[in-house]
């Protein structure tokens, strides 16, 4: 039996909420539950495998944590894959090679759905590979409405798994601010960080400034995250210092971890960045201690503005 076959989840004695919680979600992912013994572990295998069997008691041995996958360098997000690869997958790779990359977030589920056909879905699994073979770090980015958490962190977890994706963040926007939904943010943010890999570095892509938004529940959805990763956008103004700074204060309030800030690489009706302003922002993410790289959103609004994205290939995180 391989790994992937099963999964060991501890699970103190009585605590029946932990168990239905387990429960629901692995059989989401379509585990069954094989076994159980108090203080011990539930033990979920695919059906088609045989049972395995637990050890009671287990003689304790050092537990060595992986080292969370945190996006570091220059990135950009990706909305609609096919649209920006046209076909040319070989071509896509040399472009992002060519802007100097170091990491690219890739759309992968909508809602409790994985994102796109599964003629889209083969080309992320491909481009995925394609990225990491040329030194590219590989996330994905889910956004999320907290009417199906248990749901939500299933097909999160599986994508995220089978694509072995090297981080994960979370896009929890106006849907995640009704009324009600800090629960939800509980449930779905626990059973996520319990399915994602030890080395899956998670992170919550949402608003600037928490203090506008305080509907948002904050506490329970960055209770598990690893790093801040803040849609710094700009748009109506030509202060991005200022608004990235403040952004890093205000999250860094909510919980001290890296940040990853997002800036604006599109443009409006009314309004467009200029190119000091896309220099101004990678200038201020490089000297916050707090950031380890930042990013643009997104490439289909970047690449074809000349030069936007003359000046974003020009940028290096490391001179």
């Amino acid at each position: 039996m391989t790994k992937r076959d099963f999964f060991t989840i501890d699970i103190p004695a009585g605590d029946s909420q932990a168990m239905e919680l387990a429960t629901r979600f692995f059989k989401e992912l379509g585990y069954t539950e094989l076994a159980q013994q108090p203080m011990v572990q539930f033990i979920f295998s695919k059906p088609e495998t045989q049972p395995v069997t637990t050890v009671v008691n287990p003689t304790p041995v050092p537990v060595v944590k992986a080292r969370k996958t945190i996006p570091e360098g220059k990135g950009i997000f990706v909305w609609v894959l096919k649209d920006v690869v046209k076909g040319d997958l070989g071509r896509w790779i040399a472009e992002v090679q060519a802007a100097k990359f170091d990491w690219v977030a890739l759309k992968i589920c909508e809602a409790d759905k994985p994102f796109g056909n599964t003629e889209d879905q083969a080309l992320t699994a491909k481009a995925v590979s394609a990225l990491r073979s040329v030194g590219v770090q590989v996330g994905g980015w889910h956004y999320v409405y907290g009417t199906s958490p248990e749901a939500e962190a299933a097909v999160a977890v599986k994508v995220t798994r089978d694509l072995d994706l090297d981080f994960y963040a979370i896009d929890a926007e106006k849907e995640y601010k009704q009324v009600g939904r800090a629960k939800a943010a509980q449930i779905y943010i626990d059973l996520l960080a319990s399915g994602l890999s030890p080395a899956h570095g998670i992170g919550l892509c949402s608003y600037r400034y928490p203090r506008f938004h305080q509907e948002l529940p904050w506490k329970e959805l960055l209770s598990r995250c690893d790093f801040h990763m803040p849609q710094v956008y700009f748009e109506g103004s030509h202060n991005p210092a200022f608004q990235l700074g403040r952004s890093v204060a205000e999250l860094s309030a909510l919980k001290a971890m890296p940040v990853i800030p997002i800036g604006s690489a599109y443009g409006t009706a009314t309004w467009k960045p200029t190119v000091d302003d896309l220099k101004q922002f990678a200038q201020t993410a490089k000297s916050i201690e707090l950031c380890r790289g930042y990013g643009w959103w997104a490439w289909h609004s970047a690449y074809p503005v000349r030069e936007w994205w003359d000046e974003i290939k020009a940028q290096a995180w490391k001179a």
